[in-house]
């Protein structure tokens, strides 16, 4: 599931949790999270760069 976190009324990041609740980024942080499609979930940081992640929160590949 994708989870939103939220400080003083504004958006600081979203992370990905499992179905146990456990935090499957351990604590990396990203602007965009897409759903996943074939195992991986598009993501992007707050520089702009777009990434894939598996489900274990681990980079696969950078968009170019």
């Amino acid at each position: 599931a994708i989870v939103e976190v939220v400080e003083n009324d504004r958006p600081v990041g979203k992370y990905l949790i499992d179905r146990t609740g456990r935090d499957i980024l351990n604590g990396k942080r990203y602007n965009l999270i897409l759903n996943s499609v074939g195992g991986l979930a598009k993501v992007g940081d707050k520089r702009g760069e777009m990434k894939y992640i598996d489900r274990y929160g681990r980079e696969r590949f950078k968009k170019q």
